[in-house]
């Protein structure tokens, strides 16, 4: 277990923990008309989307629901927590975060991700990307640099 440290403001850090998890894919083929919503085959509601640079987009939601199309295989995020949003960063990757603090990586594949989680268990909203590999998280906290 690998531990990394967030810092919001001078002397203030928040430890995270990383634990490595191996992703699963199960393909569902997108069916929808035109405004209609699409037929995911997941329960429970999606929060966010991204639209990956192959063209592909990636849902994330409840109980750490992450979907990519386009035959919706369902990847393992390595978390239970509800992920609120998800970006891409330059290098592929994508970054996630979510209720009770979780902030997860992809690997390059998107295969496997790796999730930390805010010491505080704060939940975060919403991140933004920015230069290398760094993100800015958004929460109950307010704008949190990493």
């Amino acid at each position: 277990m690998t531990t990394i440290s967030i810092t919001s403001s001078p002397g203030a850090t928040a430890a995270c923990s990383l634990r490595p998890r191996p992703a699963t894919r199960t393909a569902r083929p997108i069916t929808a008309s035109p405004g209609k919503a699409l037929d995911t085959g997941a329960s429970g509601s999606l929060w966010s989307g991204v639209g990956l640079r192959d063209g592909r987009l990636l849902l994330v939601g409840m109980s750490g629901r992450v979907l990519l199309g386009e035959h919706w295989q369902a990847l393992d995020s390595g978390s239970h927590e509800a992920i609120t949003a998800v970006a891409q960063l330059s290098d592929g990757r994508v970054a996630l975060v979510g209720n009770g603090g979780l902030v997860a990586l992809s690997d390059s594949s998107l295969e496997r991700f790796t999730v930390a989680q805010r010491e505080d268990r704060l939940s975060l909203s919403s991140l933004a990307p920015r230069a290398y590999g760094h993100l800015l998280l958004f929460g109950t906290q307010g704008v949190i640099a990493q």
